[in-house]
């Protein structure tokens, strides 16, 4: 059904073994980085897909991360839907930049993952509901593909960026594939703030 929301799914899901890592060497230059937002905070990217159970394990150390480090950090969550395995995927993240539009992302986004094994089309559509969507503009934003072009650009900029699958992970420029730990989370924070 939204098959043409993005470009073609990637060729795999996580490539790595579960919490391996991989370094590309990041994106500094001049001793400045790629990332960091106009108000100094750190920003991490994660590349997901609704549907990947290995996104879903790393929400609870997501939550402990920005817990930790408040305003010190900013977490960006980017569409990387693999319609291939995951077929609601495509239509999970445009329902959830529907829901940023009413400001409720964050909260649709971890009910999402919640309910990962009984999503359906009617699932999708009742989360939100039942998070206090206003239906009449929820239901434009869907059927009218609003935000098709959110997920585009997701996903060619992950594509030109190297992922593979996902989770993955950009901090600081430096990209991370796999399910990330949160002791080696807080270490690689860490580490970039101090660089900052």
């Amino acid at each position: 059904l939204f098959i043409d929301v993005v470009l073609p799914p990637p060729e795999s899901s996580v490539r790595t073994s579960i919490g391996e890592e991989l370094n590309n060497g990041g994106v500094r230059t001049l001793g400045k980085t790629l990332f960091s937002n106009f108000d100094g905070a750190l920003q991490i990217e994660e590349f997901g897909d609704f549907q990947c159970p290995f996104c879903a394990q790393q929400v609870p150390t997501m939550k402990r991360i920005k817990a930790r480090f408040g305003s010190a950090i900013t977490i960006r969550f980017r569409h990387f839907p693999n319609q291939k395995i995951h077929p609601l995927s495509a239509l999970a993240a445009l329902a959830s930049e529907c829901m940023r539009d009413q400001n409720k992302f964050w909260e649709y986004h971890d009910r999402l993952f919640e309910n990962q094994n009984g999503l359906s089309e009617t699932k999708i559509r009742d989360i939100a509901l039942d998070l206090g969507a206003d239906k009449s503009e929820f239901d434009f934003c869907m059927s009218s593909k609003k935000h098709a072009d959110v997920l585009r650009e997701d996903f060619l900029d992950g594509k030109n960026r190297g992922v593979q699958g996902t989770p993955t992970f950009f901090v600081n420029g430096i990209r991370y594939e796999g399910v990330i730990g949160y002791d080696r989370f807080v270490k690689i924070i860490k580490e970039e703030l101090a660089y900052l």
